[in-house]
């Protein structure tokens, strides 16, 4: 009977130690989506944006241009990001090789998503903002009409802390279980 109870007392410690933790543990995936809009008369071919974001709350992960300016992977477009500059500065800058006779051209849309950032933290903190540094179409032509929108999606993740916790916690109460049977 006392071992029934010291095994009650400790999956009861445990689960408190772990609901505890993993809540308090708690990441989020921010998936950033840069929108152009506005491109009615103009195409874009290039383009110099600052995404600033809240740097004591997110990090930094990833990010990944669309092809609607043409292949990054066929060399049809130059990538010329800084990437993370720190201080919650992203960089990110690009512009098309391809003449304005280019199918692309003719099928690009008048309002798409530019590109997708990843972020990990706690919190959004003060979100995000751009700064737009030069918008051109390919004759090098300032875009005086378009619209950057940014849209944000979250996914909750936990941080692997919380599961290392939980495995310890999992393999002490099969091990208890064992020592119990013998």
């Amino acid at each position: 009977m006392l071992l029934i109870k010291k095994i009650a007392t400790t999956i009861l410690c445990l689960t408190a130690v772990l609901f505890f933790n993993a809540s308090a543990s708690m990441a989020a995936v921010y998936q950033v989506e840069i929108n152009v809009s506005g491109l009615e008369n103009a195409d874009l071919a290039g383009f110099d944006l600052d995404l600033n974001y809240d740097d004591a709350s997110l990090t930094f992960d990833t990010y990944v241009f669309t092809d609607e300016l043409g292949s990054f992977d066929l060399g049809d477009v130059g990538d010329y990001s800084y990437g993370d500059n720190g201080a919650g500065v992203v960089n990110l800058c690009a512009i098309s090789n391809l003449s304005e006779d280019d199918a692309v051209f003719d099928g690009q849309s008048a309002s798409f998503v530019l590109a997708t950032l990843t972020f990990i933290g706690d919190s959004l903190g003060e979100g995000f903002s751009l700064t737009i540094g030069s918008v051109s179409d390919n004759a090098a032509i300032d875009i005086e009409s378009i619209i950057f929108t940014i849209n944000v999606t979250t996914s909750p993740v936990p941080v692997p802390s919380a599961f290392a916790l939980m495995s310890l916690g999992l393999m002490g109460l099969a091990g208890l279980s064992r020592k119990c049977k013998n």
